[in-house]
């Protein structure tokens, strides 16, 4: 899904209908995975990754009412990215995934409206 402000794309993200594609397992609430979630730098700093996760719950909530949390991996050094990420509602599941190319990764859990 394409992000725009005023029309203009500023970013995107994808959403797996399963955890599992994400997390490489099955979670215990019916779940849908966040594979990438992306602001085009130039836009960053501005608000705008929170307001756009925002409206990509309620999408998600829409579209998709049987899910009851959101996952994703995030990289453990990225800081900022988990900063918006706990900001925006996720919790850190204590989990790290050491498996794939990106390193150490937190699974992060985001209950769904």
């Amino acid at each position: 899904m394409a992000i725009l402000h005023a029309d203009r794309p500023i970013g995107y993200y994808r959403i797996e209908a399963t955890a599992r594609s994400v997390t490489g397992r099955d979670l215990e609430l019916p779940s849908l995975g966040l594979r990438g979630f992306f602001i085009d730098a130039a836009w960053q700093g501005q608000g705008l990754g929170r307001r756009a996760l925002q409206a990509m719950f309620a999408d998600l909530a829409r579209r998709h009412p049987w899910a009851r949390q959101l996952a994703l991996m995030v990289d453990r050094n990225n800081h900022a990215a988990l900063r918006l990420y706990q900001r925006a509602g996720f919790d850190d599941s204590g989990e790290l995934y050491h498996g794939g190319r990106s390193g150490p990764q937190h699974l992060l859990l985001r209950p769904l409206p």
